[in-house]
């Protein structure tokens, strides 16, 4: 139930509320709720420690309303919210049922306060919604006094929500000349009087009443527009408008999506065969090996899109079902009819085969210094020698073997071969 508001002075104090709230689980709640606020409640602080200031307000933007008001989740059903009709509560504060928003800090969260009319009963005294955010705008909780309040996105919650996003985006629009204007927004309506339906206007707040004035603007010639999309072409980033630009849209296309890169093993998959006999399996097999080819297009595509080895995901996607360089020997060694399961899942599932011990940190941590080492021994002993990273090589003779080297060295006198760094 709601406490009785008390006077002006007071404010925004409602003595006795959390005492007169009757389930354990909505104290519980509540009090969770101001742990994000040194565990003060809104409702017993005094008028003389708010801050009437827009500058001390934080960051909201629409994004934090509505991700809030329909994707956080409820303290009680662990749901996301979903209260799209708080999302029509704009209409309440640009009718002025918001007023007196304060706000309090909390280091870097942010208290902020308000009275709000009553959706039906407009005659009794305001609401008193309160809401926690992060300065950066992200909203962590709110509460109301009213009947719904519990629920933490009432529409009085929502109209606050939008008296401080709208807040937010006057102040931060606003030149230093201005900033006697800051709180020029909608006033705050204490009585609305009685009128009958015809009178009323139920129109939605228009979204501006200026009218544009036609531009007078020579557009540019056929020439001048070439010359500029060619101009912006060779900026060090890649402008979007030139992707829609049939001329230049051909530098857009995704290298992601490329037909070119050789089919990922795991896809000859086939459930239907999960308890067939070693005969058939064999056959199989068999027949899937006659189908499989690597180019020499895609040997190098594979090679030059996996240089960052562990850390790209289609380094883990074309080794599955390779037997690489690392595997070689215990592929060789276990039996074909019962093969190692441990080696057929670091095999056939890679990226969870994956280990992380101290020993294997401190080998990463130090390679490329072992690298740079070993990199400058050799240039005194060959001709512009040089170690490069390496991708993963796919054999273009038999399709099912790989390698990694952990570089590619080059040089005038000898070639180009790889690199295997091992760090002790």
């Amino acid at each position: 139930m709601a406490a009785k508001a008390t006077t002006k002075r007071g404010l925004f104090m409602l003595p006795g509320y959390f005492e007169n709230l009757q389930e354990k689980e909505s104290k519980e709640r509540y009090l969770e709720k101001l742990k994000s606020i040194e565990g003060q409640d809104p409702y017993k602080i005094p008028r003389k420690e708010w801050i009437d200031d827009v500058d001390c307000w934080p960051d909201v933007t629409y994004i934090n309303v509505g991700m809030y008001l329909l994707f956080a989740a409820s303290p009680y059903t662990q749901e996301q919210l979903m209260s799209y009709k708080s999302l029509d509560c704009y209409q309440n504060f640009a009718n002025g049922w918001v007023r007196e928003v304060m706000c309090k800090k909390f280091g870097e969260n942010r208290l902020l306060i308000a009275k709000v009319n009553h959706s039906q009963r407009m005659s009794e005294k305001p609401l008193t919604p309160w809401v926690v955010c992060e300065n950066s705008g992200k909203v962590l909780s709110a509460h109301c006094d009213c009947m719904a309040g519990l629920g933490e996105s009432c529409s009085h919650v929502a109209s606050l929500l939008w008296a401080i996003e709208a807040g937010c985006k006057r102040r931060d629009s606003l030149t230093v000349t201005d900033k006697k204007a800051y709180w020029v927004l909608p006033t705050s309506v204490k009585t609305v009087p009685y009128a009958r339906v015809k009178d009323i206007n139920f129109s939605k707040t228009p979204c501006s009443t200026s009218t544009v004035k036609p531009s007078s603007v020579t557009p540019p010639s056929e020439t001048e527009l070439t010359n500029f999309l060619n101009c912006i072409k060779d900026c060090p980033s890649k402008p979007a408008l030139l992707s829609l630009i049939p001329a230049h849209s051909d530098f857009y296309v995704p290298k992601s999506v490329n037909p070119e890169l050789p089919v990922v093993l795991s896809s000859l998959f086939d459930n239907s065969l999960a308890d067939a006999d070693y005969p058939t399996l064999l056959k199989k097999s068999e027949e899937a090996f006659e189908l499989l080819q690597v180019t020499k297009k895609q040997q190098e595509l594979v090679e030059e899109k996996t240089r960052e080895q562990a850390s790209s995901r289609l380094w883990f996607r074309m080794r599955t079902g390779r037997i690489t360089a690392s595997k070689f020997k215990n592929a060789c060694h276990t039996d074909p009819a019962c093969p190692s399961h441990s080696l057929i899942m670091s095999i056939c599932h890679p990226e969870m085969a994956r280990f992380n011990t101290e020993a294997t940190k401190w080998g990463c941590h130090h390679e490329k210094t072992a690298r740079d080492a070993y990199c400058r021994y050799q240039k005194e002993k060959h001709i512009n020698f040089t170690v490069s990273d390496s991708g993963l090589f796919l054999s273009t003779e038999h399709p099912f073997l790989g390698a990694s080297p952990d570089g590619l060295v080059t040089c005038e006198c000898c070639g180009t071969g790889g690199c295997d760094t091992k760090v002790f």
